[in-house]
């Protein structure tokens, strides 16, 4: 009982703060005061009981200004029993603390010491939050001396980190929260004060509490009692710590006097003594070193969400720095700097809403006329501003626990609490795992930077304006460089920042309204700025993004180097520290960041070999995925170039894709290489085509001026009424596959070409590049093949002269392809053309010139992507196939020299690769089953075409003789040294199972090696008797003296011997030749327009063909073009025949 009454039962006591020599004395007089009290309200109550309702006195002032009156006595006397109870309590507590006191205090206050000090510790933490609910719970001039020492304390304790700071001018505050509830009382007495007091009070922030008062005036006199007694509970501690903290370790003082301690100050082990509570204990530790690594993001987003939500001229503060942090990323001493400046503005913004809002019920009128003014600059009225103020004042908390964390973590590492440094450690093996799969999403994340860079200012230039304009400016900075400087970087942030701010500061309420009234110059500009238009949050959000990822890129690494320095180094990791140690670590940050050169002289310093192993393997993806794009990139700009083309209206714009398209790939045929001069034309056209096709979008003024000149849709392939992004997708595209082809060939200048060539010819890719130089001259004739018959003209008929005239070179020449593409070259830039000029020209169907360009093969191309294709598709199929044959020899060239051939009429290289016939086994085994020379000479001739046949099939051989000779050895030695004939038995079976097994061994790879060597030479082996059966379809095509004539060289080919057959076969090439260009022309002339007769509708019989071949034209032409197809196959099986058969005849 007495340490409950010392601690909450006697609060006078504490709250006059009086010496411990005069408590009993107070304590006596309570006591007497309480008796007396009790006497005198007995006496009264008597009395009124006695004399009833009729005793005057009962309801006269002075005693309801005593307290005597409070309730009737007969209507409520439980009522009045309470306070009797409540006044002889206090009695009886100050009459056993007065005996305490003065009998027993020294033997009870050790006892009493340890509860009171938690007590005093508690009332210490719990007082600045009760001070500031005492002056935010019902914001008035009277409460505003503890909103604004809160504010101070919290900027004091934020830039010394000294817990005392919290409790700035705690004595005059004691003072005047005495002064307040006094007056508080006063204003509670039933007495009525004059009007102007009443008008004093009401202004200053005094109210009389009643049942109907409101929750909040109840919860601001409850809390101004509380943080009175709670603050006279902790004077003495106050007291303490002022008095330790400003004496000095040195002085005499302190040396005399007995020392003191204290729950908030301690002693570091440099000596110096300190009230930082962050540095007390594991647990402050960890929430420490966890807030300095999550901290500052976090702040940094409730600061732009708090901008966001006040849109006001004073959030425009916060967002001025968060800009500036993400522009400069200031160290932590600039940092903690402007963090108190961020803190003081935040503050007095607080304040200055918090006397807004107390002067607005006194000027009402006069601030609600000008309340948008009010807003715009960021002082709000709300009908409860306690939860704002709240809120603000936690925005300020947040930024204030910054700054202190921030020197709580530096004191906590510079007074030795750290552990040693593992980054020059040997990485465990269990996080060698962890590490290698952070580093390659870093590394990847690193990689995409800049396709999402340009992705986002992309996003940010789609929009008309002179800003938007600028945006472009940088993707093309950004697309067209090899790297970015970190100059350009910091300008696209210092754009990025101001578009934001003009933006913020243009959406204003008041500034919105303003700018509204059209025909100002203001508005004009802003206009053509691109800043009037509607901006929506995602719009800002596009800004944000973009500006936080080329911050990252700015400041990442300096950034992550010393962060992982931090946290290495401090014994209390924080929250998900593993996959901050994997991320963080050198290797990781090296191999991401850092260039080359940088990166192998950091690496030379470490003495291990993981953070190596993480950078090569890393490199070796970069190298892989360059090498992918080495292979494929030039196809896919060809693609992607066509894919434009057909999928526009053909105009003068895609014309030049076209052509400058097929001066790069012509002249790489004819130059045989790859050279800047012939691609960089194409990207240059590609740049100015994607700026002047953004221009027209921009600017309308500029659209209208070139729209006089010349038909935007027609002639440009502009489409006026489509979007920005509709206009200019074809030249984007265009512009980015030549970018990454032009990275590709940069890069291929550091490439390691030293690698073997041999490796890329084993499996499946080398199986199909080698099967692709076997029949590309195939392929070829083909294309071309086709290409004469769509459609059969003057121009295609030139394709089927070409084809057999160049049927007759070797397969090694070049000729052919050179000569086919700068045809198809000129053809397509013929039709393409036109397709423009045509109409003007008189030369479309049913008109002047019609007849020319049917005669000529000029056909106008359908509307839509399949109907460019189907007009361009043989001319594309010959240019593919002509590239086919370029990237064919160019695979033969980088061949190894054993797997090519040298003969003229031989194919380019063997077609199947052994795996023994490598480099590294150069030396051919010599073993012989046969003795005789006649038969290995036989054989030689047979096999000479397939090379390595017969050494393979010897060594095959030879490795079975051995195994078997060492396997009865073994047996012999085994049966010898035992005598034993069930073990002979068994050896003897055991070396049946081993020469059987390699028996089928070797039968499996002499199958193997017939059935390649068969694949190889079917047509040197049997390339009369295909020839023959080509005859035999082609006889039975269409009944006529073709036929017959097919029939007389099929009887000659059976009848005659290979050898005479060889003789004659020039003649054979020379008539199907004849005989083909004849059926062309046969059917070249019927397609005339002068020649066409109109069918009639009868039965067609095939039987009849030559009696109504001129009315039936379009139904026979399937026949003469399917034995046209039969006569060319039979050239090209002549061609082949003749060529292998040579070959075999000179053997």
């Amino acid at each position: 009982m007495a340490d409950f009454s010392l601690g909450f039962l006697l609060p006078l006591l504490l709250l006059i703060g009086i010496h411990s020599r005069l408590r009993s004395l107070v304590l006596l007089v309570l006591f007497i005061f309480s008796a007396v009290t009790v006497l005198s309200e007995t006496m009264f109550y008597g009395i009124w009981l006695i004399m009833g309702k009729e005793w005057s006195l009962a309801y006269s002032w002075w005693a309801k200004l005593i307290g005597f009156v409070r309730l009737e006595p007969t209507k409520s006397p439980g009522t009045i029993v309470y306070f009797f109870v409540i006044q002889l309590v206090v009695a009886a507590i100050s009459f056993f603390e007065v005996r305490r006191i003065r009998f027993g205090y020294e033997i009870l206050e050790g006892s009493c010491c340890w509860g009171s000090s938690r007590l005093r510790v508690t009332c210490c933490l719990l007082l600045p939050p009760v001070q500031l609910v005492v002056g935010i719970t019902r914001p008035s001039w009277v409460s505003l001396p503890f909103f604004l020492c809160s504010c101070i304390g919290l900027v004091h304790w934020s830039l010394s980190s000294n817990f005392l700071g919290l409790f700035w001018w705690w004595r005059p505050l004691l003072l005047y929260s005495a002064f307040n509830i006094i007056m508080l009382y006063i204003f509670q007495l039933p007495i009525q004060l004059p009007k102007i007091a009443q008008v004093l009070a009401d202004f200053l922030g005094f109210y009389k509490a009643s049942a109907s008062s409101e929750w909040l005036e109840i919860l601001s006199g409850i809390s101004l009692l509380l943080f009175y007694f709670m603050l006279s509970s902790a004077k003495q501690d106050l007291e303490e710590m002022d008095f330790i903290m400003s004496v000095q370790e040195s002085s005499l003082s302190e040396q005399l006097l007995p020392s003191r301690h204290s729950f908030f100050i301690k002693q570091s082990r440099s000596g110096v003594k300190h009230t930082n509570v962050f540095l007390r204990g594991s647990i402050f530790r960890n929430f420490s070193i966890n807030f300095f690594t999550y901290g500052f993001p976090v702040s940094l987003l409730a600061l732009s969400f708090w901008s966001f939500n006040f849109a006001s001229l004073c959030a425009f503060g916060l967002v001025a720095y968060v800009g500036y942090i993400l522009y400069a990323f200031p160290s932590l001493f600039r940092l903690h700097r402007l963090n108190g400046l961020l803190l003081v503005f935040i503050l007095l913004w607080a304040a200055s809403t918090y006397v807004f809002n107390v002067a607005f019920t006194l000027l009402n009128r006069k601030l609600r006329k000008d309340m948008e003014i009010w807003e715009t600059i960021g002082l709000w009225h709300y009908p409860i501003p306690g939860f704002f103020l709240l809120a603000q004042f936690c925005l300020g908390v947040l930024v204030a626990m910054g700054n202190l964390v921030n020197n709580s973590v530096f004191l906590y590492l510079s007074d030795g609490g750290t552990q040693t440094s593992s980054g020059d450690a040997t990485v465990e093996e269990k996080e060698e795992t962890k590490v290698l799969f952070v580093a390659t999403i870093a590394w990847g994340l690193r990689k995409c930077s800049r396709a999402i860079t340009l992705f986002l200012i992309f996003l940010l230039a789609m929009k008309p304006g002179f800003i938007h304009s600028i945006y472009m400016i940088f993707f093309l900075v950004y697309i067209l460089s090899h790297s970015i400087s970190r100059k350009v970087r910091q300008s696209l942030i210092l754009l990025c920042e101001a578009h934001f701010a003009l933006l913020y500061i243009l959406n204003l309420n008041m500034i919105t309204k303003a700018l509204k009234h059209k025909g100002s110059v203001i508005t004009e500009i802003l206009s053509q700025l691109g800043l009037l238009d509607r901006v929506t949050a995602l719009d800002f959000l596009k800004i944000v993004v973009l500006l936080c990822f080329c911050a990252i890129q700015n400041h990442g690494f300096k950034m992550l180097f010393s962060f992982s320095d931090i946290l290495q180094h401090t014994s209390h990791p924080p929250i998900g520290f593993s996959i901050l140690k994997a991320g963080l670590s050198k290797s990781v940050l090296l191999s991401v960041y850092s260039s080359p050169t940088a990166r192998d002289s950091q690496f030379r310093s470490f003495s291990f070999s993981h953070e190596k192993w993480v950078a090569t393997y890393l490199s070796a993806i970069g190298e892989k995925f360059l090498s992918t794009y080495r292979s494929y990139g030039t196809y896919i700009a060809f693609l992607t170039i066509l894919l434009t083309v057909y999928l526009v209206v053909p105009n003068y714009i895609s014309f030049g894709y076209l052509f400058f398209l097929q001066f790069w790939i012509i002249g790489r045929q004819l130059v045989e290489k790859t050279r800047r001069r012939l691609w960089l034309p194409l990207k240059a056209y590609a740049i100015l085509v994607f700026v002047f096709t953004y221009s027209l979008s921009v600017f309308p003024s500029f659209q209208l001026w070139i729209s006089r000149i010349v038909n935007l849709y027609t002639q440009l392939g502009y489409d006026p009424k489509a979007s920005l992004l509709e206009n200019v997708w074809e030249s984007l595209s265009v512009l980015i596959v030549m970018q990454l082809y032009s990275y590709e060939r940069r890069q291929s200048r550091y490439h390691d070409k030293s690698v073997s060539c041999y490796l890329h010819e084993i499996g499946v890719l080398g199986f199909l590049k080698r099967l692709l130089a076997w029949h590309s001259e195939k392929i070829l004739s083909v294309s071309v093949f086709y290409a004469s018959l769509s459609p059969i003209s003057a121009f295609s008929f030139i394709y089927l002269l070409a084809l057999v005239v160049c049927s007759v070179l070797p397969k090694a020449s070049r000729i052919p392809s050179k000569f086919f593409l700068v045809y198809t070259g000129i053809l397509v830039t013929f039709e393409y053309l036109f397709q423009m000029w045509g109409r003007d020209a008189e030369m479309f169907p049913g008109q002047k010139y019609a007849n020319l360009s049917v005669f000529l093969g000029l056909q106008v191309f359908s509307s839509g992507f399949w109907g460019i294709e189907a007009g361009l598709r043989g001319k594309i199929l010959v240019i593919v196939a002509c590239t086919l044959q370029y990237n064919v020899f160019h695979w033969i060239e980088k061949m190894p020299s054993t797997l090519k051939n040298s003969g003229k009429w031989e194919e380019p290289c063997h077609l199947f690769v052994l795996r023994e016939h490598t480099p590294a086994s150069t030396s051919v085994s010599s073993h012989s089953t046969d003795s005789s020379p006649a038969s290995a000479n036989k054989r030689a001739s047979s096999f000479s075409s397939f090379p390595c046949f017969v050494s393979q099939r010897n060594q095959d051989s030879g490795s079975l003789h051995v195994d078997a000779g060492g396997l009865d050895n073994q047996a012999r030695s085994s049966c010898g040294a035992n005598g034993g004939s069930h073990e002979s038995h068994q050896w003897r079976r055991k070396s049946i199972h081993v020469l059987r097994k390699a028996r089928f061994d070797m039968q499996m790879k002499t199958l193997r090696i017939f059935m390649n060597y068969w694949t190889e030479n079917v047509f040197n082996l049997f390339g009369l008797e295909i020839n023959m059966i080509a005859l035999l379809l082609a006889s039975f095509t269409v009944l006529n003296a073709m036929s017959l004539f097919y029939i007389l060289c099929l009887v000659a080919c059976i009848l005659l011997s290979r050898r005479l057959v060889h003789k004659l076969w020039p003649l054979f090439f020379f008539l199907f030749a004849t005989i083909l260009i004849t059926e062309y022309f046969a059917v070249w002339k019927h397609l005339m327009p002068w020649n066409q007769v109109v069918p009639r509708k009868e039965e067609i019989c095939c039987h009849d063909c030559w009696s109504k071949f001129n009315a039936n034209f379009d139904y026979c032409k399937s026949c003469w073009l399917g034995d046209s197809l039969y006569n060319y196959c039979h050239l090209k099986c002549f061609i082949c025949f003749l060529d292998e058969s040579s070959l075999v005849l000179k053997k």
